[in-house]
């Protein structure tokens, strides 16, 4: 909940209903505001996303993560922490012990090549693909409620522009129809959808669900 809130902070500061959102889809003449914004608020999250890890990846001193990676296997052999897959995989030692070094090393060393000038975009694309891939994995293996989908939505910020504009051209048509779909919609439409979802997600977590509903009005 604290990463997400320092997410959602920065976000503020940032045009990001601009582009792929459903103001965008809505407004059929937005603004130009070009494909390259540099703030301070961009240089904020990119650089909060990056200390989550590697604070992190330091932090393990345990001989466990260092010496004879053997902690994945002790996470997931618990049943509070682990999925059924996850206990089903803890019985092979020769697949889960090397994921230790790969884990410990990507928290490390990965967000700093996020900031390497050369080649920036391709070696951004690939280190977001290993990241989602670890996140994946934590998701699968792992009862950690939302903070897998979280991060997994905190790399965006970090797609170069050739990702974007790779997506957009091989989604043109899509885009147009789903312009024109959410625009025969009433305005009032979006917010009827964050009551919805928030009506389920309260149920589903035993919160009040007026909370939600009184945020979305």
């Amino acid at each position: 909940d604290t990463f997400l809130r320092m997410l959602l902070f920065w976000c503020m500061f940032m045009p990001i209903g601009a582009r792929w959102s459903i103001d965008a889809l809505r407004n059929p003449d937005p603004p130009n505001r070009g494909t390259r914004i540099i703030s301070i608020a961009t240089f904020a999250i990119m650089i909060q996303v990056a200390m989550v890890y590697i604070f992190t990846g330091w932090l393990k001193t345990s001989p466990t993560w260092n010496t004879d990676f053997t902690a994945l296997r002790y996470i997931l052999m618990r049943d509070q922490f682990a999925t059924g897959f996850g206990q089903w995989l803890s019985q092979f030692p020769a697949i889960v012990y090397p994921l230790v070094p790969l884990t410990l090393w990507l928290e490390k060393l990965g967000p700093f090549f996020m900031f390497i000038p050369v080649f920036n975009a391709r070696l951004r694309l690939l280190l977001i693909a290993a990241f989602w891939s670890f996140h994946i994995g934590i998701l699968v293996t792992m009862e950690v409620g939302l903070f897998s989908v979280i991060s997994m939505c905190a790399w965006f910020a970090f797609i170069p522009a050739l990702g974007w504009d790779e997506l957009a051209k091989r989604t043109t048509g899509l885009q147009a129809k789903a312009s024109e779909w959410f625009r025969s919609f009433n305005p009032a439409f979006p917010w009827a959808l964050i009551a919805l979802i928030g009506t389920v997600y309260a149920h589903v977590h035993n919160a009040p669900e007026w909370m939600f509903v009184l945020l979305a009005i």
